[in-house]
């Protein structure tokens, strides 16, 4: 534990130095895109603390570092999800949007910043308190907004590269990940230090909610592996984290079922026929469907709204209603009262 609380620290430095360098160049790249200094209009940051700071240019030169700091911790924040190709593309193509939303919010603070002032810098003789009082209101609320913003598309383009990661990488990193908390659970002490028992709670809470969401799933293929794997480390490390009577084993036939069910909830079923339409059962999307050969009365349409029913032009014009235990009786109730049934 204490060498690892080293090694954090000893990157973190390493980080920071970097961070220092970058902050001191001219330009330099972030990915594909070439940024500089002078992306950030220098007279405008200048204008933004003259009334402000007895060091407006000092001033003017650290918001400048700033943009190039941000712009290289955005990036090397998002880069390592970046694994493919068509990822590192998102990736490249999202940064350099970022760059000119940052630019162009940054440079709002900083023109509206101009009108601030410090008694301290011009004076206090018919200083105008309320009025300044209140520029720097706006101001702390606008500069809150900017970096809740920056947040927010640090987590937004990161689910856009996710959203393109394969099957193949997903699980990877997943029994990674799944092996790595195993390790920590079978483990209750490290080069002499003792291991905490909530890290290694904590670490097997982990292992079942993902051997669940697979489960959940129906990927009954990938909880036999993670489950096989489970089974190796413990008899590796003689350590036993799931008994055999703990329920994640019976993970592997609860998958099983679902990829059943799941495989049986595909295609159309007919559920009936009737002078003038029919009604479907559309397992594909979840929906029974009504069908009619002509627009039906203004008395059919009210009785099936009243009842939840939808008209869907995309799919062939059809009256719709979301699969539940009652919506099939609700069609044949509505048919049966203004149509005759085939038999």
């Amino acid at each position: 534990m204490i060498k690892i609380t080293i090694e954090f620290y000893e990157d973190r430095l390493a980080k920071q130095k970097t961070e220092f360098k970058i902050m001191q160049e001219e330009k330099f790249s972030v990915g594909e895109l070439e940024i500089s200094r002078s992306d950030l209009d220098y007279q405008t940051a200048l204008n933004a603390y003259r009334n402000t700071s007895f060091s407006s240019d000092k001033r003017a030169e650290m918001e400048q570092s700033a943009y190039l700091g941000a712009m290289q911790a955005m990036y090397d924040s998002l880069e390592p999800y970046a694994k493919n190709e068509e990822q590192k593309q998102i990736l490249n193509a999202e940064i350099k949007r970022y760059q000119k939303d940052f630019l162009q919010r940054r440079h709002e603070i900083l023109h509206r910043r101009s009108g601030l002032a410090s008694s301290a810098i011009t004076g206090g003789s018919n200083f105008p308190v309320r009025q300044q009082k209140k520029r720097q209101e706006i101001d702390d609320r606008k500069t809150k907004d900017f970096y809740d913003w920056n947040e927010k598309v640090k987590t937004s383009i990161k689910r856009k590269i996710n959203r393109k990661i394969t099957s193949e990488e997903k699980y990877s990193s997943l029994e990674k990940n799944i092996i790595k908390d195993v390790e920590i659970a079978a483990t209750t002490e490290y080069r002499g230090e003792k291991v905490p028992s909530y890290m290694r709670t904590g670490a097997k809470a982990r292992i079942e909610g993902r051997v669940k969401s697979l489960a959940n799933n129906g990927q009954s293929e990938e909880v036999e592996k993670i489950l096989k794997t489970i089974e190796d480390i413990q008899e590796k490390k003689g350590k036993t984290v799931f008994t055999k009577r703990h329920r994640i084993w019976n993970e592997k036939d609860r998958a099983e079922r679902v990829k059943q069910i799941h495989s049986e909830k595909v295609g159309k079923k007919e559920i009936m026929t009737f002078e003038g339409g029919n009604i479907v059962n559309n397992l594909d999307i979840d929906r029974v469907q009504i069908f009619f050969d002509e627009i039906p009365s203004e008395e059919i349409r009210k009785d099936m709204k009243a009842e939840g029913w939808r008209f869907s032009r995309r799919n062939n014009n059809a009256w719709q209603r979301k699969n539940t235990s009652n919506t099939e009786r609700s069609s044949k109730r509505i048919i049966g009262k203004h149509f005759d049934i085939k038999v």
